[in-house]
Formats: structure tokens, C-alpha cells, sequence
């Protein structure tokens, strides 16, 4: 990951970023590529080069996010498309590999990416969803029920 700077205080306008003179802004920079600003503390999913990394920082963070307005069933189910599309891509590429290459490193990495993908799907799958037949209150209760379960799920690869 690369390393955050904050600056208290511009120096010069960033238009690009939307930085102007005096305003507190964070940058960081990759060892190969060129440096990024931005006036909001960077997330993790845009720290790494990694595609992968990134899209499964970007769900993580999509999940932390989550908010008992939002509707929290087709959440859970666009996210648990999106695990294992996320899988799928990573059995696409050890499917590629020479066999030969499958059970070095980069195999069993890609192999644990698969594995932990498909991991996080069940577990979200396994979330109980249903809201039919439920009164008012037990709506409210459910809905932070989902959210913390949501929100407690390992999400880490």
C-alpha cells in the first residue's frame, strides 16, 4: 500500500482534484505511477494496484457503508453477485495458468482467493433477509439486525 501525506494546507489550486490554495488535501503516490490527491482521507481500495485488492476493498467498503435506509436485502444479494463474479475471475485466471504454474505460488494464492470469495458469498447468503409478514417494530429490529450481521462479516482476503 502506498503511503497517505496530509497537507494542512495547499499551496497552489489543484484543479483536477478540486483543491484550491489553503485547503487541507492528503496525497500518495505508487512506486510506479504518477501522484494522486485528494481533499478526502483515501480509502483502502485506493491504495493498492492490485485489481483484485481493490475490488474487494471496494465491497468491503460498500458493506461498512451500508445503512439501515438503505435496502438492505438487494444489498446483500448485489454483493453476494459481486464476491463471486470476483471468484470466478480469479478461477478464470488460474484456468489459464500452464499446469505447471497451478500449484506454485501464484496458483495457491489465486486458488485461497477463490476459496475466501466463495467464503464471504455464503456467508452472506446465509443472512436472513425475510421481511414478509413482519409488524412495524419488528421491521426496525430486523433491519439492525441485518445491518450488524452485514457489518460483521470478514470480509478480509
Amino acid at each position: 500500500m502506498a503511503r497517505i501525506t496530509h497537507v494542512k494546507k495547499a499551496r497552489k489550486d489543484y484543479p483536477e482534484s478540486g483543491i484550491k490554495a489553503g485547503e487541507p488535501y492528503y496525497w500518495w503516490a505508487f512506486r510506479y505511477g504518477g501522484k494522486h490527491k485528494s481533499k478526502t482521507r483515501p480509502r483502502a481500495s485506493q491504495l493498492t494496484q492490485s485489481p483484485f485488492l481493490s475490488q474487494a476493498y471496494s465491497l468491503d467498503e460498500r458493506a461498512q457503508d451500508a445503512s439501515e435506509d438503505a435496502h438492505l436485502p438487494d444489498l446483500i444479494y448485489e454483493l453476494t453477485g459481486e464476491w463471486r463474479e470476483l471468484g470466478d475471475e480469479c478461477q478464470g485466471s488460474l484456468d489459464n495458468m500452464p499446469d505447471s504454474l497451478q500449484d506454485s505460488e501464484s496458483g495457491q494464492l489465486l486458488q485461497e482467493r477463490i476459496d475466501k470469495c466463495e467464503e464471504i458469498a455464503g456467508e452472506l447468503e446465509s443472512i436472513d433477509v425475510e421481511l414478509e409478514g413482519l409488524a412495524e417494530s419488528e421491521l426496525d429490529e430486523k433491519y439492525v439486525d441485518i445491518l450488524q450481521q452485514l457489518q460483521n462479516t470478514d470480509f478480509s482476503v
